[in-house]
């Protein structure tokens, strides 16, 4: 019976250590979410959002679905066209926030693929393509490119590029 509650014990430590470290991601000295944004958009060439609007608090909580008390920090574009599914947001979650976060930039994506799903094909397989990576209490979502170009590519660079920044 001591044997088993040592183990457990021990199973309850391995997993908390492993928990923090998930969580406690940060990014290289001197990087920031201004650097994060500014790489990923490097991934995807000299593309520009159309009709590009900067995400603030109303934005992050009407689109996104992201309570503003939710994160430390956030810096974003989304586009104003009704043409285009183009959102680029990064967002640094609260501690134990992340799930929110992650909530609702899926959400967001599912209310672009919904938006386009009978109306403009191409953007709608714009939409299904985007990507949301995170990295410890980070969240990225990424909805870019242009209709020509290979977002399996761009996305995988943005991905690498993300890492590159982090600790």
């Amino acid at each position: 019976m001591l044997i088993r509650f040592i183990s457990l014990l021990i199973l309850l430590q391995i997993f908390s250590s492993c928990q923090r470290e998930a969580g406690s991601a940060r990014l290289k000295a001197g990087e920031s979410l201004v650097s994060l944004i500014n790489c990923i958009q490097s991934s995807f060439g000299d593309y520009d959002i159309p009709y590009s609007a900067e995400i603030d608090d109303t934005s992050l909580q009407e689109l996104f679905y992201i309570d503003p008390e939710d994160v430390e920090a956030y810096i974003g574009f989304y586009s104003r066209a009704i043409t285009s599914a183009d959102n680029l947001l990064a967002v640094q979650a609260k501690e134990g926030k992340v799930d929110q976060i992650l909530s609702g930039m899926q959400q967001r994506q599912e209310d672009l693929k919904e938006n386009f799903k009978e109306y403009l094909p191409e953007q709608y397989e714009k939409a299904c393509a985007g990507q949301i990576v995170t990295k410890g209490n980070f969240a990225v979502f990424i909805l870019l490119g242009d209709l020509q170009s290979d977002w399996n590519a761009q996305y995988q660079q943005a991905k690498e590029q993300i890492a590159s920044l982090f600790e």
